[in-house]
C-alpha cells in the first residue's frame, strides 16, 4: 500500500512539475500606464485571466510549448 501511494506521489509529482507559466504586464502603449481588467487569454482555449491594478497577469498549469496570447 505504502508503494502505491509513493507511485501516485511520483506521478502527482512529475504532472504538476512539467507545466507552464506565462506571465506578464499590460500597459498603454502611448502613455505607459497600466491597463486594469484587460483579458489576457489563450486563443483556441480555456485559459484565461484579467490584470490586476498594476496591469499584471499570469497564466498558470499550461503545457510547455508555443501560445498564441
Amino acid at each position: 500500500m505504502i508503494r502505491f501511494f509513493q507511485a501516485v506521489f511520483i506521478l502527482f509529482y512529475i504532472s504538476v512539475s512539467a507545466s507552464a507559466q506565462i506571465s506578464g504586464f499590460v500597459k498603454d502603449k502611448s502613455t505607459g500606464k497600466a491597463i486594469t481588467g484587460a483579458e489576457v487569454f489563450i486563443n483556441n482555449s480555456s485559459f484565461r485571466t484579467l490584470t490586476s491594478k498594476d496591469g499584471s497577469f499570469a497564466l498558470a498549469g499550461l503545457e510547455p510549448g508555443f501560445v498564441d496570447l
